[in-house]
């Protein structure tokens, strides 16, 4: 409240149209902000293990566009935010995930895992 330097109350009211759906205006309001915030993809393969494991727009986006590889793990069109904000959420998963593209993404996980594996 310290930001207000004014207040006045006016006369006229506000009735919600019979036609406006809350749920539905929120659908469409948070699609077309993570398509905004989302302005990339990227090709994944998540094992049984690292299904568990994600979460928020990722997972929806795996459920939605997963398919089952002969090799048991999954393969999905995910939504990303940056390069560098899907390394540092795709690192926190391991082996239990694999970028398949793009090939930049793919690339920085790679180097990223060989001089972690160089320290060990």
């Amino acid at each position: 409240m310290d930001q207000i330097l004014a207040l006045a109350e006016l006369p006229d009211e506000f009735t919600i149209p019979s036609s406006f759906s809350l749920v539905g205006y929120w659908q469409i309001y948070k699609s077309e902000f993570l398509d905004h915030l989302y302005g990339g993809s990227a090709t994944v393969c998540v094992t049984e293990a690292g299904l568990g494991r994600l979460s928020g727009p990722v997972a929806e986006a795996v459920a939605r566009t997963g398919a089952p590889e002969p090799d048991g793990r999954t393969r999905a069109e995910v939504p990303i935010e940056s390069l560098d904000m899907a390394r540092r959420e795709f690192l926190a998963l391991g082996a239990d995930i694999e970028v398949l593209a793009p090939p930049e993404l793919r690339a920085d996980l790679a180097a990223t895992a060989r001089a972690t594996a160089a320290l060990y």
